[in-house]
């Protein structure tokens, strides 16, 4: 249907000085240089300023309902698996060949019944 849209991406929820912190060492560590990908260039570098100590210094957590294969070769089928796809806040890796497969199957059911309580505590914060 030519008339929906579908979005794609991470979501990241910062304050402003986790912005600044990344911003400085992305610059610090010429991230724009790097060949790869940007999201592991930037950890790579706030991981090298920080050190042993960046769960202290600059502590992140991970939140939502997740599906995560960095290959992307079993996300789909993962998702395949899960009672509750329709849930499931985001995806890990999806590569272009499969999202039509993994949209199908999300729609599939509506959208998730679950109240939000219910889902922070199913998949709310999982460390820091």
């Amino acid at each position: 249907d030519g008339n929906k849209q579908m979005v794609h991406g991470s979501v990241w929820v910062m304050n402003t000085r986790a912005v600044t912190v990344l911003l400085d060492n992305a610059a610090a560590y010429s991230i724009d240089r790097k060949v790869g990908y940007g999201d592991l260039a930037v950890q790579v570098a706030v991981d090298t300023h920080f050190g042993a100590h960046r769960n202290i210094s600059f502590p992140w957590s991970e939140f939502g309902c997740t599906i995560y294969d960095n290959t992307g070769n079993t996300t789909v089928s993962q998702a395949r698996s899960q009672p509750e796809p329709e849930c499931i806040d985001w995806f890990h890796k999806v590569p272009a060949e499969d999202m039509a497969a993994l949209h199908e199957i999300v729609k599939r059911r509506g959208p998730c019944r679950r109240s939000r309580d219910d889902l922070l505590q199913l998949c709310g914060p999982s460390g820091t």
